[in-house]
């Protein structure tokens, strides 16, 4: 989150800089792409920054990071970060408990479903 921080040069309340980023720590670091993606898409949240996410041509990414934006768009009540970094816990903590099959897009888009339901 400290590098998504406004630069004091760069922007100020009135103009904010897009990020321009991609999948860190998923090349020889084998880290989680869609774990990675989310953190990215929290920090840049928190920091109030847009946020340009390159999939490096990984059309299955693009794709369902797309049905996640349109579900949290149409979603009836609001969806927070808090909520969103408390399904990064669970996702964390079934990926430990040796649950392999477990997938972060699918639990995100059960959770929205689930609450609008509930709603």
């Amino acid at each position: 989150m400290v590098s998504f921080q406004p630069e004091r040069f760069l922007c100020n309340k009135t103009k904010r800089v897009t990020i321009a980023t991609g999948n860190w720590g998923c090349g020889v670091y084998n880290g989680d792409v869609k774990l990675k993606t989310l953190i990215q898409i929290i920090a840049a949240s928190e920091s109030e920054r847009n946020l340009i996410y390159f999939t490096y041509n990984d059309r299955r990414l693009k794709n369902e990071f797309d049905q996640v934006k349109a579900l949290l768009e149409t979603c009836q009540q609001p969806f927070t970060v808090g909520q969103l970094y408390r399904l990064l816990l669970r996702y964390a903590n079934e990926k430990h408990n040796e649950n392999k099959s477990i997938d972060l897009v699918v639990m995100i888009s059960e959770f929205i479903l689930n609450m609008d339901q509930n709603f």
